[in-house]
């Protein structure tokens, strides 16, 4: 459909079309394109639209679009991007254009401690945006910082609760800060939580999002300062092209490839 839209279409309708379709399905058609017909595209989708597309590709054709722009473009659609989706990417790309793209990042940007981790490890296929509380906040601003936060992280279900060093307290359910009244601490909301470490393997979070039915998993370091938080999706995700390069390999036992990979990973 896009690539007769490009051919018999005028630019403002296709530029209607592309603010309207959904990302999902706009990097299924823009994989099938002409590298010139892609050019068009991208003269015609806003900034916030290609990020999404390049979110929505494989990791191996997102990284070829961010390479069709210099420098400066990379890095405004990474920012856009959330980081463990652009770290996912960066990693595509050759040593030397990482390097560039990591230093104009910043060292202390998400993105680059993402990428420094293992892709097996816990800590690549974890997100640092989420909502951070302390115990000694009141829940009205703790509400307001809810709110603040909300449009910037991937979920606001789980509240993550840290001291004043960042270590990892605890998690307060959005419901159960909706409920509580003024004046109340967030000390008193506070319920235990199981965590994984950064460091741990994807099938070792799997087990643990599987044994406590926690779908928003805490991740702490060594020291048990909380660095991010994995979701079942993310984890699952990433097992799962885990898996399927490893079948890929073991191609000639069919007994491996007829494995469900989640269930290998849970048992």
């Amino acid at each position: 459909m896009l690539k007769e839209m490009i051919e018999n279409e005028s630019k403002q309708v296709i530029k209607e079309y592309l603010k309207d379709v959904h990302a999902h399905d706009l990097a299924e058609l823009f994989i099938e394109l002409t590298d010139e017909e892609k050019d068009k595209v991208y003269s015609l989708l806003t900034d916030e639209k290609l990020a999404e597309l390049v979110s929505y590709l494989e990791v191996d054709d997102a990284a070829e679009v961010l390479q069709d722009f210099d420098i400066d473009k990379q890095i405004q659609i990474v920012e856009m991007m959330e980081p463990d989706d652009a770290a996912d990417i960066i990693s595509e790309l050759e040593d030397d254009e990482q390097e560039e793209l990591l230093k104009a990042l910043g060292e202390s940007s998400d993105v680059a401690q993402l990428i420094e981790y293992d892709e097996d490890e816990t800590g690549s296929a974890m997100t640092t945006l989420m909502v951070i509380l302390t115990p000694e906040m009141e829940v009205k601003k703790a509400t307001k910082k809810v709110i603040q936060d909300a449009g910037d992280v991937e979920s606001i279900n789980t509240l993550f609760i840290v001291d004043e060093n960042h270590k990892f307290l605890g998690v307060v359910p959005l419901k159960k800060l909706i409920k509580a009244k003024t004046p109340c601490l967030i000390s008193e909301l506070i319920e235990q939580s199981p965590f994984v470490t950064d460091t741990d393997s994807i099938t070792q979070t799997l087990e643990a999002i599987n044994n406590y039915a926690i779908f928003e998993m805490p991740v702490c370091d060594l020291e048990h300062k909380l660095v991010g938080m994995i979701t079942l999706d993310d984890a699952l995700d990433i097992y799962q092209e885990e898996a399927q390069e490893d079948f890929e390999r073991l191609s000639g036992l069919p007994e491996t490839v007829e494995r469900n990979p989640f269930k290998t990973a849970l048992h």
